[in-house]
């Protein structure tokens, strides 16, 4: 097994520093981080009754997780409780544009008060930090 091999779980390990017992080299592994690629979406748009919308976006959960969704951040603006922005972690781009331009979120956004033009914009995660 060299440097950064894969187990046969398919999990990536690293060596850490080893020590020698009677001519034998025992090393421990670690597991790696391996760096996923992830994108958000970010959405904004102002709705007529927050209370409605939240239980149409909660009803919505399954649809984004078939299209790809890790989960999403709701917030309201300070100055504006109808004016809601929707930070939805993907697993792809592609799957983030195409559920944003997909019929069922539409007829959702409708069902559920939305009264403005999203404002939808795409990121890629460059780095996390702990603070």
């Amino acid at each position: 097994m060299g440097i950064g091999s894969t187990i046969s779980s398919g999990r990536k390990y690293r060596p850490a520093l080893g020590h020698r017992e009677r001519g034998i080299i025992h090393l421990t592994l670690h597991r790696t981080k391996e760096t996923k690629k992830v994108t958000y979406q970010l959405i904004q748009h102002t709705v007529a009754d927050y209370a409605k919308w939240k239980i149409a976006f909660d009803e919505h959960m399954a649809t984004r997780k078939t299209f790809g969704s890790r989960g999403a951040q709701v917030m309201r603006s300070a100055d504006n409780p109808s004016a809601v922005t929707v930070l939805v972690e993907w697993d792809s781009t592609q799957n983030a544009q195409r559920f944003a331009d997909s019929d069922t979120l539409r007829e959702a956004m409708e069902a559920a008060g939305v009264t403005s033009a999203p404002s939808i914009l795409y990121f890629d995660r460059s780095e996390k930090t702990n603070a």
